[in-house]
């Protein structure tokens, strides 16, 4: 029998890192931002206090991806990527 090397859970990675990308770029090369709101809404999230949040459709679709994507993410192949580095590492020394 053929082994199948990647199961439907690896093309629905791919996609999210797409989608992540595509939304990315998007707002990146596509619309104008100032900055200035997103770096108070960043220091608000990264200093516990929740204030108001960005307003921009594409920037919440863009967050939300990237926050599932660190759901997943020990849950995934990515992980391997840490062990691997890991494991290159200690064995170099």
């Amino acid at each position: 029998p053929i082994r199948s090397l990647s199961v439907p859970s690896d093309y629905l990675l791919l996609l999210l890192l797409l989608a992540i990308a595509v939304s990315g770029n998007y707002m990146r090369f596509l619309m104008h931002i100032e900055l200035e709101p997103y770096q108070a809404f960043f220091s608000n999230l990264f200093g516990l206090r929740f204030g108001a949040p960005v307003e921009n459709g594409m920037f919440i679709l863009h967050f939300l991806l990237v926050q599932v994507l660190l759901i997943y993410f020990p849950f995934s192949k990515l992980v391997h990527v840490i062990g691997g580095v890991l494991t290159l590492r200690w064995t170099l020394r």
